[in-house]
């Protein structure tokens, strides 16, 4: 090989390493959004905010007191926690959800029509479908 073959193998090789680069970054810019996102909910958990707490999940407010009681003290134990303890975990969902895992809790996110990320509710239906053999 050449030098010249060389330098232009080089240069590709830094054109993908860069273009790896800026696309993981970019692919990893939700996640850290949703994970800050997440941490501001909790302070606002820990210092009783209703109105911030509902702007980040508004499904709160259409719940029956039991449940809405319920989701608060889940989302009450997590925020008593050292913040910087928790391991938090975003992948991507279905369509424009990201999925925060965090302990045994999955916490589902999508962007309002502001641009802001907040908890969305999520309905899981799960089918059990039994095969049996004829007879």
């Amino acid at each position: 090989m050449g030098s010249g073959s060389t330098r232009r193998l080089r240069r590709l090789g830094l054109c993908w390493a860069t273009s790896l680069l800026v696309w993981g970054c970019a692919a990893s810019q939700p996640q850290r959004e949703v994970t800050e996102a997440f941490r501001a909910f909790l302070a606002d958990v820990r210092s009783g905010d209703q109105e911030k707490i509902l702007a980040t999940a508004p499904f709160l407010s259409s719940l029956p007191a039991k449940q809405k009681e319920a989701a608060l003290q889940s989302f009450e134990r997590l925020a008593s926690q050292d913040p910087d303890k928790l391991s938090l975990d975003v992948s991507p969902g279905p369509g424009q959800t990201y999925l925060l895992r965090v302990d045994t809790l999955v916490v589902p996110f999508v962007k309002d029509g502001q641009g802001h990320w907040e908890i969305s509710p999520v309905v899981t239906a799960v089918q059990h479908i039994d095969v049996v053999p004829a007879q």
